[in-house]
């Protein structure tokens, strides 16, 4: 079964190799564990429970539009725009990860 980590990093495009170390956090939006905090502090709940839905639990795009209440179109672009933000967070996160210098153990 794939992990959160993996479902997220394959909805935005990435490759899930890195996805796994992903440190979980939850922060006062309610967005589940895995997501990379930083970005996503500026997603409204709503926004990431239609990401959720749609690219993670893989609901057609009318149920999620039903569920919530909102357009295809709606659900589409916040597809999209939390994407991008995912993608940003885990592309600075990995240029943190190369930058870091190793702490040689001898």
């Amino acid at each position: 079964m794939k992990s959160q980590a993996s479902k997220v990093a394959s909805s935005v495009g990435l490759s899930a190799s890195g996805a796994e170390n992903i440190t979980p956090s939850v922060h006062h939006t309610g967005t589940p564990p895995t997501v990379p905090d930083h970005e996503l502090r500026r997603v409204k709940p709503k926004q990431f429970q239609m990401f959720d839905l749609y690219a993670l639990k893989e609901w057609p795009v009318r149920e999620v539009a039903r569920a919530l209440g909102v357009s295809a179109t709606h659900v589409y672009v916040n597809k999209h725009r939390v994407a991008g933000m995912i993608k940003a967070e885990l592309k600075r996160l990995e240029r943190k990860a190369v930058s870091k210098p190793r702490m040689d153990t001898n």
